[in-house]
């Protein structure tokens, strides 16, 4: 059998450069232009009446927890109210798609996560080119996927999975289209774990069916992880990350237990619809830049399982790009699960 792909092993050496069903649609802003003027246009006079950061999860797991954490930093930094919306649906795509829809000037911004957005493109059949969105910036690193078990459940450890004496049931956000599947076809795959996903609307759900007895697992993100494991709901059983993670205590990584080419991690970041103007280019990557660079949103960050790990456009597209090259090359080997 071939090496593990480790997709997002490749995005976690490019982050080091600086861890579903459908929703209504989020009310964009209107967008009228302030009239040209010899001064660079300001975020008011582009996005008079604030902007939307568009989430494709449900409230609590990374992603929303990410789009949060940045709202009032953004806000701040634009001058213009900024709303997080989110859109959950299809591992993601349902805002994606959304997203790629939009006209090029529309004050609407896609939290983008990797490699759930890669994936749900290639494997997921997502009607959008996520090589087309405007990269704008790249804001958290170091999340992974980790799997969690009801409390006192005897799924508690790799090796319990490996000994599993029948076919586990583990939730995901979507199939095909997150990097908790993916988690769950390493799994399958590379270890020889009989496991069944069940997809749920959103990584929440999956997580309550699993805490609720009905499934035996569920493939969530760090984040969610945490505050679940913190609350005493969940037990952790591994996490998919080349290290173990201070607020995961006791949960054994992948690396832990001689897998360390499955590792993998995980990167958040915001791009915008296609052909954006280049005067909203500026606006947005001005101040995600300077967001990102608060020791405030850090030390936020770091209390949930977040880390700011600024990229700009450029790295932001080249992290984009090598994650849609590796997943579209080892395309047939993960639908095999």
């Amino acid at each position: 059998m071939k090496k593990p792909v480790a997709a997002a092993l490749a995005l976690t050496a490019l982050a080091g450069l600086a861890g579903c069903g459908g929703a209504a649609a989020p009310q964009a802003p209107a967008s009228s232009k302030a009239p040209a003027s010899s001064s660079a246009p300001s975020a008011k006079s582009l996005f008079p009446n604030g902007v939307t950061l568009l989430v494709g999860f449900g409230p609590g797991g990374t992603v929303d927890t990410g789009a949060r954490l940045l709202q009032p930093y953004l806000s701040k930094a634009l001058g213009v109210p900024v709303v997080v919306q989110n859109m959950p649906g299809g591992g993601g795509n349902t805002a994606a798609q959304y997203e790629y829809r939009q006209k090029p000037d529309a004050p609407v911004f896609l939290m983008s996560f990797l490699p759930a957005l890669t994936l749900g493109q290639v494997l997921g059949h997502g009607q959008y080119n996520l090589l087309k969105f405007t990269p704008l910036y790249g804001v958290f690193g170091n999340d992974t996927a980790v799997i969690i078990a009801k409390k006192g459940s005897p799924w508690k450890d790799f090796a319990s999975l490996q000994n599993a004496s029948r076919p586990l049931t583990a939730g995901t956000a979507g199939v095909k289209s997150s990097s908790t599947w993916m988690a769950l076809a390493f799994l399958s795959l590379y270890n020889h774990i009989k496991v069944t996903p069940v997809p749920f609307k959103d990584g929440s759900q999956a997580s309550e069916a699993a805490i609720g007895g009905s499934i035996d697992l569920s493939a969530t993100t760090t984040v969610e992880a945490s505050r679940l494991i913190s609350a005493g709901k969940a037990q952790g059983v591994l996490e998919f990350a080349p290290h173990t993670y201070s607020f995961l205590p006791g949960v054994q990584s992948i690396a832990q237990v001689g897998k360390p080419e499955e590792a993998f991690t995980s990167v958040l970041g915001v791009n915008g619809p296609p052909n954006m103007p280049k005067a909203e280019v500026a606006v947005m990557e001005k101040a995600l830049a300077e967001a990102a660079a608060s020791p405030e949103l850090a030390a936020q960050a770091k209390k949930v399982g977040l880390e700011v790990s600024p990229l700009s456009p450029t790295q932001w597209q080249k992290t984009i790009q090598q994650s849609y090259d590796t997943i579209n090359a080892d395309k047939a080997f993960l639908e095999k699960f």
